[in-house]
This record gives structure tokens, C-alpha cells and sequence, in this order.
């Protein structure tokens, strides 16, 4: 008795089309998983891998980089309150006029404010020049490395000669009170 092309042979191939579905359901998809999700595991630590490397380097650049912040927070706090170091300061400005070859025409200090940590001293400078003395002036008081603060700057032609500028310079100087403990 003939039971078509393949005979007998279907009681063997169902069973194994059965077993070869359930491998692929229960073995093979959950296991493709599990090595997919391991190798984004591996790829993540290779990354903190290589990210460590660059520690050393980063811990330099860090240390570097506290050395210029500490320095330039001495350079800010550079001037005390005291009248010595304010009346030195006031000396090196009036000079820096005459340097520019510009002309004082008024220096007025303010009264002293006091803040908590810092006391601002008021100074208005008044100059007649010409246009490149006064802005050498002003290029010149930006580079002290004291806390100078160009609050205002007033440039107005002169009446009587207009080769010559006036500038009214209002600066508020920030000086410490009291040392600062690190």
C-alpha cells in the first residue's frame, strides 16, 4: 500500500518540524537575546574601559587647571584695604595718565562701601587728550592687575580745540577687608 510521495515518512518529519519549533521558541530566540543583551553589556564596559585610559590625563589637565585658578584668585585679591596700598594705587593711576600724555583735569575718590568681604572705593578721573591718548589710557587702566571696575566712561569732543577729547572715567576699586582663609 503506497501513502504518497514521501510513504511513511511523515511520522518522522512532524515530530522533528515539532522539536525543531520548539528549539527555535524555548532555546534559540531566548538565547540570541541573552547574547545580544551580554554584548551591549561588553560594548558598555569596553567603553568605560577606553574612558578610563583618559583618566591620567584629565586628572592633569584638572591639576592644571586648579594651579591657574588659584592663581588668579591671589592676583584678584592682590590690594588690602589699607590707605597705603589705596594711595599707591592712586598714584599708579595718576601716573598712567601722564604716561598716555593725556591731562588729569579732576581725580575725585569717593567715600569707601563696605560689602562683606570686599570694601569699593569710588574714583572719578577726569582728561583731556587726544582720541589715542584717552583710549591708551583706558587700554592701559583694563590691564592693571588690580580690581578695577570701569563703571562709566564719558568721551565728549573738547569745545575749544577739536583735536583734543574730554573722558570722565567713573571706577569703583574692590579692595579685601581681611584675608581670606583657604
Amino acid at each position: 500500500m503506497k501513502t504518497g510521495l514521501l510513504g511513511g515518512a511523515w511520522a518522522a518529519i512532524v515530530p522533528l518540524t515539532a522539536a525543531i519549533g520548539v528549539y527555535l521558541v524555548f532555546v534559540f530566540i531566548p538565547g540570541m537575546r541573552e547574547i545580544r543583551e551580554l554584548r551591549a553589556d561588553i560594548a558598555q564596559k569596553e567603553a568605560a574601559i577606553a574612558a578610563a585610559a583618559t583618566i591620567p590625563t584629565r586628572l592633569r589637565n584638572i591639576d592644571a587647571e586648579i594651579v591657574a585658578t588659584r592663581e588668579y584668585v591671589d592676583q584678584w585679591r592682590g590690594m588690602r584695604a589699607d590707605p597705603a596700598a589705596l594711595s599707591g594705587l592712586f598714584g599708579e593711576l595718576s601716573k598712567l595718565v601722564k604716561q598716555s600724555g593725556a591731562q588729569t583735569t579732576m581725580f575725585r575718590p569717593e567715600a569707601k562701601v563696605s560689602l562683606a568681604e570686599l570694601e569699593r572705593t569710588p574714583l572719578t578721573i577726569g582728561c583731556r587728550g587726544t582720541f589715542s591718548q584717552v583710549q591708551s589710557l583706558l587700554a592701559t587702566v583694563e590691564k592693571l592687575p588690580h580690581r578695577i571696575w570701569i563703571e562709566a566712561a564719558k568721551v565728549e569732543s573738547n569745545v575749544q580745540n577739536a583735536e583734543l577729547v574730554e573722558c570722565e572715567l567713573r571706577l569703583a576699586i574692590f579692595a579685601d577687608k581681611f584675608e581670606i582663609s583657604n
